[in-house]
Formats: C-alpha cells, sequence, structure tokens
C-alpha cells in the first residue's frame, strides 16, 4: 500500500516534470522553427507586393497620359468651349399702350437723353443694334421731310425707346427734299429706300410720316409677310379707315416686296394720290395688304404745326394709270442728286435735290430747314 502511494507520488513527480519541460521546450522550439522555416527574401518580397505590383502600372499610365501629346488632345477639346452661339431677340419689355407727350422739346434735350454720346443707346447717325443676341430685323425707317422740326423732335423722343423695346437692329433716315417746289413724298421715299441700302444691307423698310405717333409698342416694325398698313386706328379719321384703299401714314414692306412693286411712282407732287397708287401697285405685284388689329395699329397724329401742301391737280388722272405704269416709273426711273448726307446724333439727314419738278415755282437751293440742333 505504501508502495502504491510512492508509486503514484512518482507518476505525478514525472508528469509535473514533463510539464515543466514542456512549458520551456515548447516556446523555444517555436522560436527555432520560425527561424529555421523563414520564408526566403525574395518570396516574402513577392508574397507582399503581389498587390501593389498588379495596381502600379494603373497609377504610372495615368500619371504619365496629361504629359504626352495624344492624352492633351482630348483635354483641349473639353476645356476650349467653341464661340457660344446667339438666340434670336424676343421684344420681352414691351407695355402695350404708351404714352404719347406731345410738348416740343429742344433737340439738344432729346440728344442727352436718348444718344450714345450721353450713356443712352442710340449711336450717331440715329442707329441701335440690340447686344447679347442677334435681331431677326434688319430695319430702315424713312421719314420723307420738310418743314417739320417740331414733330420731327416729338417723334424722335418717341419712336426710339420704342424701336428699342422691339429689339430691332435699326437706323432712322429724315430724307428732305431741297427748295420751294411742291412737295413729292413719293419721290423722298423711293430716295430713301436707295440710299439706304448704299450704307447698309437693310432688309425690312417703314416709310413713316413724321406726324404719326405710335400709341401702341407691340405694333411691329419689322418685315412683314406681305405689305403692312401700319396705320389703321388713327384719331384724326375717329380710328376708321378714311376709305378701303387707304394705304397712307405708315406703310411697311420687305426689301423684295418694294423692288417688285417697283416702289411708289415718281409722279405725284402736291398733297395725295401716291398713297392710292401704292395700293394698285401692291396688288398688282400679287400681294394682300396686311393689317393688325385696330386695338395694335393706333396712333396719334400731330395737328400743331401742321401745314398741308396743295393737292396736286392730276393725281386722279393718274391713278387711272398706276399698272401701266408700275414697270417704267419707280425706283427705276426716279432722279435726284443728293446734296448732303449727315450723321446727325438721333438721325441720318438726306438732302436731296429732286428733277423734273412740275410746279410753277423756280427757286431750288440747296439749303436745308435742319440745323444742328434743330
Amino acid at each position: 500500500m505504501i508502495m502504491s502511494r510512492r508509486r503514484l507520488l512518482l507518476v505525478w513527480a514525472i508528469l509535473f516534470t514533463v510539464v515543466v519541460l514542456a512549458c520551456i521546450y515548447l516556446p523555444y522550439q517555436a522560436t527555432n522553427s520560425k527561424d529555421r522555416f523563414v520564408i526566403p527574401t525574395q518570396s516574402k518580397y513577392n508574397h507582399h507586393q503581389d498587390i501593389p505590383t498588379r495596381t502600379s502600372p494603373t497609377y504610372e499610365v495615368h500619371l504619365k497620359k496629361p504629359t504626352t501629346t495624344q492624352s492633351t488632345t482630348p483635354s483641349k477639346k473639353t476645356t476650349t468651349a467653341g464661340p457660344t452661339k446667339l438666340k434670336l431677340c424676343e421684344p420681352e419689355l414691351l407695355v402695350g399702350a404708351v404714352y404719347c407727350n406731345k410738348t416740343v422739346p429742344q433737340m439738344q434735350e432729346v440728344v442727352e437723353q436718348l444718344s450714345s454720346d450721353y450713356d443712352g443707346l442710340v449711336k450717331k447717325g440715329g442707329a441701335f443694334t440690340p447686344t447679347g443676341c442677334i435681331a431677326k430685323n434688319k430695319l430702315a425707317i424713312i421719314i420723307p421731310y420738310r418743314n417739320r422740326s417740331q414733330h420731327l423732335r416729338i417723334f424722335l423722343r418717341h419712336m426710339h425707346p420704342i424701336m428699342q423695346r422691339q429689339m430691332h437692329d435699326y437706323r432712322i433716315f429724315v430724307v428732305e427734299q431741297a427748295g420751294n417746289y411742291s412737295f413729292n413724298r413719293a419721290q423722298l421715299i423711293n430716295i430713301g429706300f436707295l440710299e439706304a441700302l448704299k450704307i447698309s444691307d437693310y432688309q425690312c423698310f417703314v416709310f413713316h410720316d413724321v406726324d404719326h405717333i405710335l400709341e401702341n409698342d407691340q405694333n411691329d416694325y419689322g418685315c412683314p409677310e406681305s405689305p403692312k398698313l401700319l396705320g389703321v386706328s388713327v384719331d384724326r379719321f375717329n380710328r376708321r379707315f378714311p376709305y378701303q384703299k387707304y394705304f397712307g401714314g405708315v406703310g411697311a414692306f420687305s426689301k423684295d416686296q418694294f423692288e417688285k412693286m417697283n416702289g411708289y411712282s415718281n409722279l405725284f407732287w402736291g398733297w395725295g394720290g401716291e398713297d392710292d397708287d401704292a395700293y394698285n401697285r401692291i396688288r398688282a405685284a400679287g400681294y394682300s395688304l396686311t393689317r393688325p388689329r385696330a386695338n395694335i395699329g393706333r396712333y396719334m397724329m400731330l395737328k400743331e404745326h401742321h401745314f398741308r401742301d396743295k393737292p396736286g391737280g392730276n393725281r386722279y388722272m393718274l391713278l387711272k394709270t398706276s399698272t401701266k405704269r408700275m414697270y417704267t416709273d419707280g425706283l427705276n426711273s426716279v432722279k435726284y442728286k443728293v446734296l448732303k448726307i449727315t450723321e446727325f446724333p438721333l438721325f441720318t439727314h438726306i438732302l436731296a435735290k429732286l428733277f423734273e419738278e412740275l410746279d410753277v415755282m423756280p427757286n431750288i437751293t440747296s439749303t436745308s430747314t435742319i440745323t444742328a440742333p434743330i
């Protein structure tokens, strides 16, 4: 029994010794194994650099592309944009009915209000071009003129802001008849048309009596699809047509339309007749006369400072031959001499001497009623 206990103690002692030795030996063995079975340096490097080795070429490519000529070409295309295309101008500031101020200003007052020399928008010669967009129309406004300086000042003060709101590329021409012969409105219209085209390639034309003041800025002065009577509701005529074929006051044409009807007749001296003849030409050229709505085509006619020329005695006879004379009497037969062209701040003035005067008053002079300032 005693031996059995001794043996048991011996066994426990042996086991304890084994455990102690194991605790000492195993860490030592692990350390020696690590040193003995360590992965070679080259293999270790390749193992850890496996991922960087695959990704590093990608980074190199991206870094090098901007430095090559081939890679910079797409970059230029994306960064260097072409010129921005401008849109067509849209009149967004129209107000409809406008106030007509009939007080007569001094010309210098109007110049200081509107001219580009005084921070206005109207350039020398009475020209205006919209900025930031492309105007739909290149417009020439032709005013046949003589001895109406008060009306002209009112007209310029009133019409320039309206034309700017309508966003036209326009110029105002004042065509004055020199001398004391009877007034020939139609010839001055033809002269204005021809001389304006020498200055610029206008495509739209409005022939405008200086005493007609527009009352609604929605009455568009651009190129019409067919010849157009703009003034359909005039206060002097109680807002009605004087007669069905009436084409007086303010008329609009495209360049092609006016050339096709050979302009106006040159034979109407004195007051009246040329507008009725123009109506006959419009119809003979295959056009229909168009008109705006009555509430749009409203005009006030200036009565003050208004002196009408005497009526032409042969106008009724001439109206009977309108279509027969159409292609021999007009733009292709007008005879005149330009005495002077002056670019005033708010309009271009053309002083012209007319030939073949049919009046008995002999004294043609080169003097003008227009000076600076008026």
